[in-house]
């Protein structure tokens, strides 16, 4: 919990920077204090407990990631109360249409629609079903999408530390997580190796991947791989690829003060100016891109 508390006052000290909307750090402070408090409460449930030894740590050799997340079920009451809060937090802050998150909080709890399936898609960023639920129910898909994904974190991140941690994953290789096979969402190079990390906004792991190929479309044609830094100095720099129009954003960790260590949550939101810049470039951003639930200066 350590970890997590060290993480909220780090945000806290994104107040204030004339890059950053404020607005958009007070949004995200309250978003992690709900995952936060539903993860303590998950640490208590029997059900998510036995979920966890459904777990198993990938070989070298192995292909699968560690979690099915086509066979992902929960019951429980901890992400039904999340759930709720996250729509609350909507509200609060005027991301989305409050009658919408409304809506979607008087459900909780009558299966429509149901957290366990909604968690599932969410994982696996399966777009069609959420747009074909937004056909059957006043709410947008990309709204339902982003609240699947946000409540299935707090479980996610456990899950994967019940793996033993992200050292067993740098022979991994792969361009999905190895946990949950979600996409990644940055990447930093490794003070030490100066290897290719990429990073899993959904469970929190980390893993080794090529520094010359794109992660999304696994192109490693040089010529339509390229990078650019809105300060060379800087140890933020912006990947894109040109086959397929998608960017990342890379920390470059020889760049950083000794001792300071990357935290991609709060790294995210201290580039935004970055985002800008590739969006100006006609990129997209490599994984869930919310528009309705953040203004027009905000990824």
């Amino acid at each position: 919990m350590a970890f997590q508390n060290d993480l909220i006052r780090e945000i806290e000290l994104l107040k204030g920077r004339d890059t950053i909307p404020e607005a958009h750090v007070l949004f995200s402070l309250d978003l992690y204090r709900c995952q936060l408090k539903a993860k303590a409460e998950l640490r208590q449930e029997t059900a998510v407990q036995s979920l966890s030894l459904l777990m198993t740590r990938p070989g070298e050799d192995d292909d699968a990631p560690a979690l099915d997340s086509e066979m992902f079920t929960y019951k429980g009451r901890a992400l039904e109360v999340l759930f709720g809060d996250l729509c609350d937090t909507l509200v609060k802050h005027d991301r989305w249409k409050s009658e919408q998150a409304e809506y979607l909080k008087s459900t909780v709890g009558k299966g429509l629609p149901d957290l366990s399936l909604l968690i599932r898609k969410a994982a696996l960023a399966d777009t069609t079903y959420f747009e074909s639920v937004s056909e059957t129910l006043p709410i947008t898909g990309d709204g339902l999408l982003f609240v699947g994904f946000q409540t299935g974190r707090p479980l996610f991140e456990m899950l994967a530390e019940n793996t033993g941690g992200t050292e067993g994953y740098v022979s991994w290789g792969k361009a999905v997580c190895p946990v949950c096979a979600h996409e990644p969402d940055m990447a930093k190079f490794e003070r030490e190796a100066g290897r290719r990390i990429l990073h899993c906004p959904l469970c929190d792991s980390e893993w080794a991947f090529r520094r010359l190929q794109c992660p999304f479309c696994l192109n490693d044609d040089q010529n339509s791989l390229r990078f650019f830094f809105v300060d060379q100095k800087s140890p933020y720099r912006v990947d894109v690829c040109d086959e397929c129009g998608r960017y990342m954003k890379t920390v470059d960790e020889r760049k950083l003060e000794e001792g300071q260590k990357v935290r991609f949550a709060v790294e995210d939101m201290a580039t935004i100016d970055l985002d800008m810049a590739a969006w100006e470039e006609g990129f997209r951003k490599p994984y869930l891109h919310v528009p309705e639930l953040h203004d027009a200066t905000v990824p």
